[in-house]
């Protein structure tokens, strides 16, 4: 029988250099990414009426009449947060209705299949009366063809229709696709939970 010696000698030699490496180039690339990544911070939109608190590594900016937050990933649709106002007469006693109704018919047509999971109205968002609309959606990856091969993505999201006590209406869209990390779905709750209104 060999000695344990030589059954060492025997083994294959690992050679190191390339998996040191392979270990550098992997850590330097994250740090990189974490340096540019933006820092937690507070955002403001529309002239200061809308206040942001958004946590490490999201990213905001302004598109026409919108706030849009997001989370760069590599996934086709990103975790996001949607801010727009919303022009009309709010003194109108149809209007809540009519304009979650709205709402509902709006984002159901970006999808194949559109379901309400629940409807609950509280005052929130800095203390105004709002109307939160949670839904499930299936959607195409964004720039699909008609007819593509493809698999569909389930979204889960709210929209969310306030109201100030100055009477300006606003309509909150936060999203991202079903089963993403459990810390991507607490940081857009609590973007959500930190908007306030002025």
């Amino acid at each position: 029988m060999p000695s344990p010696e030589h059954r060492l000698a025997t083994l294959p030699s690992i050679d190191w250099g390339p998996w040191l490496v392979a270990a550098l180039l992997l850590g330097g690339s994250i740090a990189y990414a974490r340096g540019f990544a933006p820092e937690e911070r507070h955002a403001r939109a529309f002239d200061g009426h809308v206040l942001f608190d958004l946590p490490h590594g999201w990213s905001a900016h302004q598109e026409s009449d919108a706030f849009v937050a997001q989370l760069p990933t590599l996934d086709a649709i990103a975790p996001t947060v949607l801010v727009e106002p919303i022009e009309t007469d709010t003194t109108d006693a149809l209007f809540q209705d009519l304009e979650v109704a709205r709402m509902q018919q709006s984002r159901a047509s970006g999808g194949i299949g559109y379901r309400v999971l629940h409807v609950d109205e509280r005052d929130a968002l800095g203390g105004h009366r709002s109307t939160w609309v949670w839904y499930a959606i299936v959607r195409d990856p964004p720039d699909a063809r008609p007819g593509a091969a493809v698999m569909p993505i389930v979204v889960v999201g709210v929209d969310i229709l306030v109201i100030t006590a100055e009477g300006h209406a606003w309509h909150v869209a936060a999203f991202e696709p079903e089963h993403e990390s459990a810390d991507d779905e607490q940081e857009l709750r609590r973007i959500v939970d930190g908007l306030r209104f002025r």
